[in-house]
């Protein structure tokens, strides 16, 4: 039985028809067209690592029989699926998993005769799409530079943003210089694979949501940091974080969901947002200023067993 079924409608150039075909990324395709072969995954006949050349037949109408090339089908004119994201999602996903021996792999397939056959094809299909041509982008660096400049990010000045980051779900290890002075909001959204960073003494600046959903379990925070923002580490895996005295401002559920934390150390005059520690059940410890009045405390989003410490 077949899986991962997808419509490929095609439009014969000669009477016009319009047929819809069967993506089953497994070991068939359709009986008439050779789809998108995704992965090293089409007819048994595989002809596709043979190279395909242009002008090779690939469609037959089931109408008038005529018989269709590769270089007219795969065009805008004659050639669309039902689900384009659902293409480039599967596409970006594959990528990490990409790299054999500092070549673009995928079973059979030799980068030295190609690109990958779904991506190219697409392209063919959606010659305007920025988003194929980026993931094309990927591939090639990945193809060229090979593993490491996809799952490493080295930034030495400046500030880091998410236009840095080319694959965050393969982003593992992040290398900030002493010139960086801030991390600009989305950055390492949802890097999965990303579980500790050092922060150096010059960044002053944590953007919303800059490690939000990401694997973060420790980091090492810059003894100059002013600002956190809005859920800046949200949904992470961070135990301990020391905040130094220099920080003003923690942004509102800046570490909501954070189910790890424990014990927590506020400096004195800091302003700390609603819920900035909500559903953080490990969190049994807090120590704050006796400065700071209880009806604040109260909106920070503390379990009520969490112990609340005072000092002067």
């Amino acid at each position: 039985m077949s899986i991962n079924t997808h419509e490929v409608y095609v439009t014969c150039p000669v009477c016009g028809a319009v047929t819809t075909e069967y993506d089953y990324h497994e070991n068939t395709s359709s009986e008439r067209v050779e789809l998108l072969c995704f992965l090293n995954i089409g007819k048994p006949s595989n002809h596709l690592w043979a190279g395909n050349p242009a002008d090779e037949s690939c469609f037959t109408c089931p109408g008038c029989k005529h018989e269709t090339p590769y270089r007219i089908i795969f065009t805008p004119d004659y050639c669309k699926v039902q689900d384009l994201d659902w293409y480039k999602r599967l596409l970006r996903s594959q990528i990490q998993f990409a790299d054999r021996n500092g070549k673009v792999c995928f079973s059979d397939w030799d980068p030295d005769w190609g690109e990958e056959p779904a991506l190219s094809r697409l392209i063919a299909m959606y010659p305007e799409d920025h988003e194929l041509k980026f993931i094309q982008s990927l591939y090639n660096t990945l193809h060229i530079c090979g593993r490491r400049a996809l799952t490493k990010l080295e930034v030495t000045y400046g500030k880091v943003s998410r236009d840095m980051v080319l694959l965050p779900e393969a982003l593992e290890k992040v290398y900030l210089g002493d010139s960086v002075v801030g991390i600009a909001p989305h950055t390492f959204e949802n890097c999965a694979s990303l579980h500790d960073i050092f922060i150096p003494d010059a960044v002053t600046e944590i953007g919303d949501d800059a490690f939000a959903g990401s694997g973060l379990s420790k980091v090492h925070v810059s003894s100059g940091l002013l600002y956190l923002g809005k859920r800046a580490f949200a949904h992470t895996w961070i135990s301990r974080f020391f905040f130094p005295q220099t920080i003003q401002a923690i942004g509102e559920e800046c570490f909501m969901d954070c189910a790890c934390l424990n014990h927590l150390w506020i400096p004195a005059g800091v302003e700390v947002g609603r819920n900035a520690f909500a559903n953080c059940p490990s969190l049994k410890q807090i120590q704050i200023s006796e400065s700071i009045p209880k009806d604040v405390v109260d909106t920070w989003g503390l379990s009520p067993d969490c112990v609340i410490e005072r000092y002067q």
